[in-house]
């Protein structure tokens, strides 16, 4: 396929104040071997120099959007979307890269197929210096189940989008844009809006296409979330699996949703129960131990009931 025949491929690249690892993610996008790019790297009001960075670099694909406070993730993400202008629309962490062939490989698929809505493929894990931890990278296919789901195309694919949660939205998966009501994402969402576009994605009704192979690599660090677990506590998801539950297109799915959605109330609870707000973990924890109990979530509702020095110190321990 030729430049003048490649569909244009948006890649959204949210950032805030990670010059270092913003550097290497952008290069990654620049080197794909897919030509026909625009990337748009949405700046949340960083203070360390990204501003700097962004005005030395001297590529047309490149476009700059910077908000001057802190509108959170989700808007500061929307907001490159709404910039782009793409066929297909995808999104890379700040802090990830991507192996070279990633965007020519998954387009390949959705060329293939029009009634693919996202393409995704497996995942590496890489530590602060960019090093694959093989050991880590393994425990996080096995988590997301993406060894068991098999290669090539899924439809519907309901389960292993928001039961399994093996499609990586936010750094190893390409949207087709129309296919998604890109309009319909509530400000509710927060930082779950990878959850809610699998949602999006999923209640179409249309297909999905696996590539396993490692196309992408996910950055754990200190400074990521998913490593400290308490950066920013959200009700985002408790709030996706809300609605999902009462979308009548899902409706094969809700035992399972339903579970998610017990679940997601308790991985809120904890997340509350380790900054310190027991009160308002109380509740969400009570959810759990109410509609699905088991020891850990009767443990954590326990602790709720102390005062909050004791009940994080213990559940620390």
């Amino acid at each position: 396929m030729t430049y003048d025949q490649q569909p244009l491929v948006s890649v959204i690249i949210p950032t805030c104040n990670r010059v270092h690892y913003l550097c290497a993610a952008l290069d990654s996008a620049l080197q794909q071997t897919y030509s026909n790019l625009e990337i748009v790297v949405s700046d949340n009001a960083s203070s360390d120099g990204t501003q700097a960075l962004m005005a030395g670099i001297d590529d047309s694909r490149v476009h700059y959007v910077r908000h001057e406070t802190n509108i959170g993730p989700l808007l500061n993400y929307l907001t490159a979307v709404r910039e782009s202008h793409g066929t297909y629309v995808t999104s890379l962490h700040d802090d990830d890269m991507w192996e070279p062939c990633f965007v020519e490989t998954l387009v390949a698929h959705l060329e293939a197929d029009a009634d693919l809505v996202v393409a995704f493929s497996d995942q590496s894990v890489m530590d602060e210096t960019g090093s694959i931890d093989h050991r880590a990278t393994q425990a996080m296919s096995r988590r997301y189940r993406r060894h068991k789901v098999p290669p090539g195309v899924h439809r519907p694919f309901g389960r292993i989008g928001l039961i399994w949660q093996s499609v990586p939205m936010a750094n190893a998966a390409i949207i087709r844009r129309s296919a998604i009501d890109w309009d319909d994402v509530p400000l509710k969402v927060d930082n779950a809006y990878d959850y809610w576009l699998a949602y999006l994605a999923c209640r179409t009704g249309r297909g999905a296409y696996y590539h396993p192979e490692k196309l992408a690599r996910y950055r754990v660090h200190t400074r990521s979330q998913s490593r400290t677990g308490r950066d920013r506590p959200s009700a985002g998801r408790v709030f996706c699996s809300a609605r999902i539950l009462r979308d009548g297109c899902l409706i094969d799915l809700e035992a399972e949703v339903r579970r998610k959605y017990y679940q997601n109330h308790y991985a809120y609870g904890i997340q509350l129960l380790r900054a310190g707000l027991a009160a308002e973990a109380r509740g969400h924890l009570w959810m759990k131990v109410h509609h699905a109990p088991n020891l850990r979530g009767a443990v954590a509702f326990l602790l709720s009931l102390l005062p909050p020095r004791y009940g994080r110190w213990l559940w620390e321990r």
